[in-house]
């Protein structure tokens, strides 16, 4: 890969300006988002932006990714555009190598494109791999609940025979998640009242007491957020 290759921060300037063209967005109606957000950035600073002329700090970067409705990673990450980024200056890797590490999906690389301290690798992704167990559990529980739903409306007592056996499996799989994320010394996210309800109730779960629930009680998507 050449030496020529962007840094994060180069890769950002032109990726704000890409991103806000493709959105369609003049300057300023991308500076009027970041301040609906609570953000500080007028139009000039983001024309700076633009041309690599002025700083960006995490935060920045968060809410123009907001605003700009992209994945964060994409700002600084020239995935699809280049052939190589200088993730830090005495590595340069191809972006999609970089784009793996920087989501969780494995650890950081060197330019020949082997794995380093892959005893803190495992460490820190660990902690990704649990939540990533815990969402899939809990996206189980929501088909598990909608299938329930759908066959008790249905009034067919071998439809719901069947949807209250795979609903049991599903609140099985959810209270092993927990448990393992637990067992790892991270803490659960709140969870719809019926599902903390029904995993106290059941006694299935080994650590009731660290449960959790959002303020209503619908079941959500696996982030929090309504599906």
């Amino acid at each position: 890969m050449g030496t020529d290759a962007k840094r994060p921060s180069e890769v950002l300037a032109g990726q704000v300006k890409y991103w806000r063209e493709r959105r369609h967005l003049t300057a300023q109606q991308l500076a009027d988002r970041v301040s609906d957000i609570g953000g500080k950035l007028d139009r000039v600073a983001i024309a700076k932006i633009e041309t690599n002329s002025r700083g960006v700090s995490l935060d920045e970067t968060v809410q123009l990714a907001y605003a700009l409705t992209v994945p964060p990673p994409l700002l600084f990450l020239p995935l699809g555009s280049e052939d190589a980024v200088a993730i830090v200056p005495n590595v340069v890797i191809h972006p999609h190598l970089a784009w793996k590490w920087v989501v969780g999906e494995e650890g950081p690389a060197t330019s020949d494109r082997l794995g380093i301290r892959l005893d803190e690798s495992y460490d820190a992704l660990l902690r990704v791999r649990e939540h990533e167990r815990l969402w899939a559990a809990q996206e189980a529980m929501q088909g598990a609940g909608t299938d329930l739903r759908m066959a008790e409306r249905s009034g067919n007592p071998e439809r719901m025979q069947r949807a209250k056996e795979a609903h049991a499996d599903a609140l099985g799989g959810l209270a092993h998640a927990l448990d393992s994320m637990i067992k790892a010394g991270l803490r659960p996210p709140g969870l719809p009242k019926e599902w903390v309800t029904d995993l106290k109730a059941t006694g299935i779960i080994d650590h009731p007491e660290e449960l959790r629930f959002l303020s209503d009680s619908k079941p959500k998507g696996a982030d929090g957020g309504e599906r």
